[in-house]
């Protein structure tokens, strides 16, 4: 549920014509308007915080790999060159 959807006469229907909703004044519309923005803002930024989360999972996976050594790596399965691009390929990023 969104702020939006919580505002009398929100929701779906009031999206496509605020005006016309029962219960709903013209003066709501700027505020839904500015709600919605609200969610949307907020989902980006979680978006982002999440993206951010991965990435920084990823770079302490490559820190950790680059500390070991090339004997250890090996008996792993990696090659100290391709650590980043095996890390990377593992997590479903890049080409």
């Amino acid at each position: 549920m969104t702020l939006y959807d919580a505002l009398p006469g929100g929701g779906e229907a009031a999206k496509h014509d605020p005006g016309k909703q029962p219960g709903c004044q013209l003066d709501d519309v700027p505020r839904r308007g500015a709600l919605r923005l609200v969610d949307t803002l907020r989902s980006a930024i979680g978006w982002s915080l999440a993206a951010l989360r991965r990435w920084r999972r990823r770079r302490a996976t490559i820190r950790t790999l680059q500390t070991l050594s090339d004997h250890h790596l090996t008996d792993i399965g990696f090659d100290r060159a391709g650590i980043a691009a095996t890390v990377e390929q593992r997590h479903g990023v890049g080409g």
